[in-house]
């Protein structure tokens, strides 16, 4: 969401589909350059509606759930990073490109992005974490609330749905 007051257009936040890689977060995106990876595509460039954008795995680089950060990638800051020719010049290359996160995720290696959030701000590399995970908090919350509206307002919803219970395992009768 778009605040008022911030130097933002909706086209510096990419958009974002439910069971996508999060290295091509959009049908509609293109896997412009992989900066850095382990088994998967950890650091990199993706293309949107004729934007590009950094993406960076955050944190979970080698387990099966990870966070991911999105920002508009600026050429000074795709140069640096391409340029970089270690572990610390790529890390001080990151900390630097990743000034300016404005979407959140996170994924499963089995399922893709499962939850995705625009930030209220811009976050930094320091603090994306910490904001991201807030804001994740938060819209699970308004879903659970909103859950719990419908529930109330409509009683008629089978119980199944509602609160799922295990049901007894009857036991055959052997007397005929």
């Amino acid at each position: 969401m778009v605040r008022v007051g911030l130097e933002r257009s909706v086209s510096d936040q990419i958009a974002i589909e439910v069971g996508r890689d999060p290295w091509l977060p959009s049908s509609d995106a293109e896997l412009v350059d992989v900066l850095h990876s382990f088994t998967i595509p950890l650091v990199g460039i993706v293309a949107q509606g004729g934007q590009r954008y950094l993406f960076w795995c955050v944190a979970g680089h080698a387990a099966p759930e990870q966070v991911w950060a999105y920002g508009m990638a600026d050429d000074p800051a795709v140069d640096a990073l391409s340029a970089a020719d270690g572990p610390e010049s790529f890390a001080a290359a990151l900390r630097a490109a990743a000034h300016s996160s404005t979407v959140f995720a996170m994924a499963t290696d089995s399922r893709g992005i499962s939850v995705s959030v625009v930030l209220d701000e811009p976050a930094d590399f320091d603090s994306v974490y910490e904001i991201g995970m807030r804001a994740i908090q938060e819209k699970i919350r308004e879903a659970n609330e909103e859950y719990e509206t419908l529930r109330r307002n409509m009683p008629r919803l089978p119980s199944h749905i509602t609160r799922p219970t295990p049901r007894p395992i009857r036991e055959e009768s052997t007397d005929r």
